[in-house]
């Protein structure tokens, strides 16, 4: 089944309200009622967890077409997550009722959102392994692989990662301190495995970066 969301579920994107958030702005914080939901139209949003002691946790990237918050689909009014853009972003606002209503003239929508979270789900699972069993090397190697897959753009044979990622982005996406992330991607980058241009990252030698992943 083609899980993707497009403005041709007319119904659902008729008369919403379009919105325009830059860089850096935040559009929900944790424990907000949520009463809408944002479907992208461009630009990039990270879904992040905070502690109490200030560190962050990056745990899903919004892409264009998709839609955010999905836990609202089990009920939950408001979460412990904040939503951030990544970039410059235009998004179509709904409201929550509207896509309720939307559910019960056709049901295949609510499938591509039940996809969609199963998705999400099977990927932060992924995640959740590496960044409890492998060291940092291996950690930072495997989201650099799980980026390029998710979000990269082929290049005469390298592979472009479409987000702007500093080293703290990648830090916050496994768990582990900027300084060690900084470590490591300048390790990356000795071996030429990657080149950062503009804050985006640029995957040289796909082989090496596969082969980095594997811990004895």
């Amino acid at each position: 089944m083609n899980n993707k969301i497009s403005q041709n579920d007319n119904f659902i994107f008729s008369n919403t309200k379009q919105i325009f958030c830059k860089k850096g702005q935040i559009i929900l914080r944790a424990e907000d009622n949520i009463s809408d939901v944002y479907y992208i139209k461009n630009g990039y949003v990270r879904e992040f967890f905070l502690s109490r002691d200030g560190r962050e946790l990056t745990t899903s990237i919004f892409k264009p077409l998709d839609i955010f918050p999905l836990f609202w689909i089990v009920g939950k009014n408001s979460s412990e997550y904040n939503f951030e853009t990544l970039t410059d972003v235009e998004m179509l606002r709904v409201s929550r009722e509207k896509i309720l209503e939307y559910l019960k003239h056709d049901p295949q929508f609510f499938l591509k959102l039940i996809s969609r979270l199963i998705n999400r789900l099977d990927a932060f699972n992924e995640r959740i392994k590496y960044m409890v069993f492998k060291n940092a090397s291996v950690k930072v190697a495997s989201i650099l692989l799980l980026l390029s897959e998710r979000f990269g753009v082929k290049r005469k044979g390298e592979i472009y990662i479409q987000i702007p990622l500093a080293h703290k982005d990648i830090a916050s996406l496994i768990g582990i301190a900027r300084e060690t992330a900084s470590l490591e991607m300048k390790k990356f980058e000795k071996k030429g495995i990657y080149i950062s241009l503009k804050h985006h990252i640029l995957i040289k030698k796909m082989r090496l970066l596969k082969k980095a992943t594997i811990m004895d």
